[in-house]
């Protein structure tokens, strides 16, 4: 599951960014599907790091159950 949420994560901030450059430093303005689909990789980005906290809190705590 992490290796599938890095994943993701990799492939999101590629997208961000490449929307960034084309928007900021080109001056272009996004159409409404571009505007969609980074709405979309926000949305990933934020399950991915919830995903992601999840994970190592229970980690933490079978390591916290393990020391006791």
């Amino acid at each position: 599951m992490k290796r599938v949420s890095f994943i993701f994560l990799i492939i999101s901030i590629i997208i961000i960014a490449y929307f960034f450059i084309r928007e900021q430093l080109r001056g272009i303005t996004l159409s409404s599907t571009e505007n969609i689909i980074l709405s979309i990789t926000y949305l990933v980005v934020g399950i991915s790091l919830l995903i992601l906290f999840r994970l190592k809190h229970i980690e933490n705590k079978q390591e916290e159950n393990q020391r006791k």
